[in-house]
């Protein structure tokens, strides 16, 4: 198992709110106090071009006392049978953007310490099958829309002050076996190329119950931004040799 990069999601104020808050969309705090909405980007690509790539990447994440998670921590993965404050999404191989959820496994482990109990859980994808000379996209992100997956997930749209912060970091490793298929490969290492990145976009205090923004007569529009960064890598390197078992 490889060290890939540490990561963090985000959903935050980029400055506090005054206080007491302002009624006012348009006051001069309110309007440079956006909400920013960061996520994590890992790109995989197979460099073995005579043989695909069977693989899967493990996340994790250190949590504060937290027990048992709810819909409404904001430093661990939650995901029951109806809710979840985390999207995982694969690009690749044919299945673009096809949802690793269902397929995805979390587990905690409790770390006994003083002067508090640690934990961190570990959300591990489902085996991922990467044909030769193919190149993926995982997508983590923050759950920032409640709907029938998270009913008790606050609303990051709507809400005047959101909150959620996840940090941790990533391993990759090579599987006996992907998508049904067993891996004949799997006492070789294998080549795989890798890039770890955040990406993130600031969103108008106005979006979404304002879709265009005028100031007496003159429409200014709505001010969106992006951020975009790439994570040191812990091998030093992009090229990265997956061991073989």
């Amino acid at each position: 198992m490889k060290i890939i990069s540490n990561f963090e999601l985000l959903i935050k104020r980029i400055l506090p709110l005054s206080f007491p808050l302002p009624t006012d969309a348009n006051s001069p705090n309110n309007s440079v106090a956006r909400r920013v909405v960061q996520a994590h980007f890992l790109t995989v690509s197979n460099l073995e071009l005579d043989r695909p790539v069977y693989f899967s990447v493990s996340y994790f994440v250190s949590n504060y006392n937290l027990t048992p998670p709810s819909d409404t921590d904001l430093r661990t993965f939650v995901q029951t049978s109806s809710s979840r404050n985390f999207d995982l999404r694969y690009d690749g191989n044919g299945n673009d953007n096809s949802d690793l959820n269902i397929g995805a496994t979390l587990t905690s482990s409790i770390i006994t310490s003083l002067p508090f109990d640690r934990n961190y859980s570990v959300l591990k994808t489902k085996n991922i099958l990467l044909a030769q000379g193919e190149t993926a996209l995982l997508s983590l992100f923050p759950n920032i829309v409640p709907g029938s997956q998270t009913p008790n997930l606050v609303n990051v749209l709507t809400q005047l002050s959101p909150g959620f912060e996840l940090r941790g970091f990533i391993k990759i490793q090579q599987e006996s076996n992907a998508e049904g298929e067993t891996n004949p490969y799997i006492t070789k290492p294998a080549q795989i190329l890798v890039t770890s990145e955040h990406r993130g976009t600031f969103l108008d205090n106005d979006f979404p119950s304002v879709r265009e923004l005028t100031i007496g007569a003159v429409n200014v529009g709505l001010d969106f931004d992006q951020l975009a960064y790439t994570l040191p890598l812990a091998e030093g390197k992009s090229l990265y040799i997956l061991d073989g078992a």
